[in-house]
């Protein structure tokens, strides 16, 4: 039976193709530098097969939002999961922006936490809109001049480490970036809290089920929530 989701830092992932939409990727938005030196592409043994990636997709294309989304209540309940990690991989074309959102909906409405980073301005203005504390999207900038830049109150970025194949996590609040964290275990650990990456095992131990039970990282608790 075909499989959408794959197992990813300790919870499910969606995973698609990873480059530039002519190549048959789905980064409409990713910077050339992002392309070239993103970490699910550098980290090979992260994630699954690019045929596994294709097919994924393709469902996603093929299919309504109904469907994808018991699609994916299905295989959630199956893995005895309730965390949803997306865009593991590649990321929303905004030809699927509708389609994806309505899907965040429903498998928000029926419990399901979510988290997931993009590219799309347009995608992640309109997840902000239902962001509460089970639903968490990070928009990725390059640097904190872009965030602030296009600096929302309430919006969480993502910077990425490009050399450590990493990610900074920066929350806004009340349109005041203040708050800066980090993605994961190992590296919110020592990258953050430490003031330095300390590459041992836990390096890439990445866990959203823990950042969601401990509600850090990603969900972290906002004044507006």
């Amino acid at each position: 039976m075909m499989k959408i989701l794959y197992p990813y830092a300790n919870v499910m992932g969606i995973f698609f193709p990873v480059g530039k939409i002519d190549d048959g990727g789905t980064c409409q938005f990713a910077t050339a530098k992002c392309l070239k030196e993103c970490c699910a592409i550098s980290h090979k043994k992260i994630g699954p097969s690019l045929v596994f990636r294709k097919k994924a997709f393709s469902f996603f294309v093929e299919n309504n939002f109904i469907t994808i989304a018991g699609k994916i209540l299905e295989e959630l309940k199956e893995d005895k999961c309730n965390v949803l990690a997306w865009f593991a991989s590649g990321d929303c074309p905004i030809t699927y922006k509708d389609k994806f959102v309505n899907i965040i909906k429903v498998l928000q409405d029926n419990g399901v936490v979510q988290t997931g980073i993009t590219r799309s301005w347009n995608l992640w203005m309109d997840l902000l809109k239902i962001q509460n504390d089970q639903t968490r999207f990070l928009l990725t900038e390059e640097s904190m001049d872009q965030v602030n830049v296009r600096n929302q109150s309430g919006g969480m970025y993502s910077i990425p480490d490009y050399k450590n194949g990493v990610i900074d996590i920066v929350i806004s609040e009340s349109h005041e970036v203040k708050k800066q964290y980090g993605c994961g275990g190992g590296y919110y650990t020592d990258h953050v809290l430490k003031g330095k990456i300390i590459k041992d095992d836990k390096y890439l131990d990445l866990n959203c089920q823990k950042c969601y039970d401990k509600k850090i990282g990603c969900f972290t608790k906002l004044l507006k929530n």
